[in-house]
């Protein structure tokens, strides 16, 4: 079989082609925070493993994970997250609300158009 020079030509570019996209990911800012991530919480794990930290000093990556899973799949941070949003809600309205207040009787002009009712 014999392949003719365009043919090879066009092979060897898309060889090259194909290269420089690996090399472009392997070497984008996005490949370089993702392994400096795996290697601190690599080296977070094993510093917690083998000095034998506490729980409740600096827990472990994967016992932060493992309960974050079995918060978000019993449901609890979800309850306490809308418990958190609905009191956001409710102390912003009530601020609003006594500040408008407050802030219109102190108004001048809205105190004049009170008392000429």
């Amino acid at each position: 079989m014999t392949i003719d020079a365009t043919a090879a030509a066009e092979m060897l570019a898309s060889h090259k082609r194909e290269r420089l996209r690996w090399k472009s990911f392997y070497s984008s800012d996005a490949m370089i925070s993702l392994l400096g991530f795996v290697l601190l919480a690599g080296t977070w794990e094993a510093a917690v493993y083998l000095f034998k930290i506490p729980d409740f000093i600096l827990p472990a990556p994967s016992a932060i994970v493992m309960s974050l899973y079995s918060g978000l799949v019993s449901g609890v941070f979800i309850y306490n997250f809308l418990v958190t949003a609905f009191q956001t809600l409710v102390g912003f309205f009530v601020a609003a609300s006594a500040s408008s207040t407050h802030g219109s009787s102190r108004c001048r002009r809205f105190q004049k158009s009170l008392w000429l009712r």
